[in-house]
């Protein structure tokens, strides 16, 4: 077969040509094949241990605080007020004079009563000699019974009439000592908002006084708890915004009856206030220890809530990849809140490591890179 001139030259060419498109590609695939296997990088997250610790079974409950005895002060008779001899917040003691009051008037109705039974007097002396002078009379036959009867009748209603003049002037004297208004319990002096000059009406409340060495708070108990109530059981009292521990009750009374829409209990807890550190009428925070047990925690940020379910991310080394590590989506149960750290009744074992931050960006078998081990402490 005839060869065309320059046929040998472009074969030539064609195979070189060949071989590079596939030297190319080769070098081509090669270079995609490392980068096909990556994965996205792993994710920095902080971590903690889940610890098992010994912890307080409680409940808290809030409510204010009452005094067992307090009174209202109120004048017993009425008058303006010439003096206040106590402030605001002052302990007092019986009889200690806390307001006085203008007597002028209290002084003229005395003056007047005892005007009164002087003119008494004098009914009853006349009365007397005339009952006697128709006494002689009627015995002498001289004026009718009916004189005598009236006689002894008039007297009556004069000796009634010096009774109740006397009786009238005695209390008007007594409330002479009235417009002293003393302390009649000790205690501290509640707010007083009267001062010199007012006028006051028998009644009006001049102020209140607190016995405060000694308070209780009523506390609504579920019914599922009386088996664990009994009387002396103590009771913490803190401050509900700084956690400070103000008093230590205890539990006194228990109440008989159920309230049976709620299906709790009404507990009186009397709490000693002999510094006065606590007042009637603060709110506090009460808690009542029920038992002491072991549990697994977890600071509150390590829990992801998702559709009513809670998960945690557990921390393990990455299979057959040393040195590198990716998250378990753990799901968990939880128990009560102890120091902003979830207990964990199920889902989780003690040394467990977890995830903190982060967790919105995590899922299962996510790859991690963990910052920091903490302690759930």
């Amino acid at each position: 077969m005839a060869v065309l001139p320059g046929s040998r030259h472009l074969r030539r060419l064609t195979s070189w040509g060949a071989a590079s498109i596939v030297l190319m590609g080769v070098v081509s695939c090669q270079g995609r094949q490392p980068g096909a296997q990556q994965g996205p990088p792993a994710l920095p997250v902080d971590v903690t241990k889940a610890t098992l610790e010994t912890v307080n079974d409680l409940t808290e409950y809030l409510g204010a605080l009452e005094a067992t005895e307090q009174t209202i002060l109120r004048p017993q008779i009425q008058g303006r007020i010439v003096s206040v001899a106590v402030q605001p917040g002052q302990t007092v003691t019986v009889g200690q004079p806390m307001f006085v009051l203008d007597s002028e008037q209290v002084e003229a109705d005395v003056a007047a009563a005892q005007a009164e039974v002087a003119r008494q007097e004098a009914q009853l002396r006349d009365a007397k000699i005339t009952f006697e002078r128709q006494k002689f009379l009627a015995d002498q036959g001289v004026v009718p019974l009916q004189n005598l009867d009236n006689a002894r009748r008039d007297l009556e209603t004069a000796q009634a009439q010096l009774k109740a003049a006397r009786e009238n002037a005695v209390a008007k004297s007594v409330n002479v000592q009235y417009k002293t208004v003393r302390a009649p319990i000790n205690g501290l002096v509640g707010d007083i908002r009267l001062k010199v000059g007012d006028f006051v009406e028998t009644g009006d409340e001049l102020t209140t006084i607190t016995v405060n060495n000694q308070l209780f708070i009523n506390i609504p108990v579920p019914t599922t708890r009386i088996p664990q109530l009994r009387k002396g059981q103590p009771v913490k009292l803190l401050d509900p915004f700084s956690k400070r521990i103000l008093a230590t009750g205890a539990v006194d009374f228990v109440s008989p009856v159920v309230q049976e829409n709620l299906q709790t209990v009404l507990v009186k807890v009397v709490v000693p206030n002999p510094d006065g550190l606590i007042r009637n009428g603060q709110i506090v925070q009460a808690e009542i220890v029920w038992d002491r047990k072991d549990a697994v925690l977890v600071p509150t940020q390590a829990v992801s809530p998702l559709a009513g379910v809670n998960f945690v991310y557990v921390v393990e080394p990455k299979p057959n990849s040393p040195g590198q590590f990716q998250v378990r989506q753990q799901k968990v149960e939880l128990g009560s809140i102890f120091n902003n750290r979830y207990q964990i009744r199920a889902g989780l074992k003690p040394g467990e490591t977890v995830a903190t931050t982060n967790l919105l960006s995590l899922t299962d078998k996510a790859a991690v890179q963990p910052q920091t081990t903490n302690t759930a402490r």
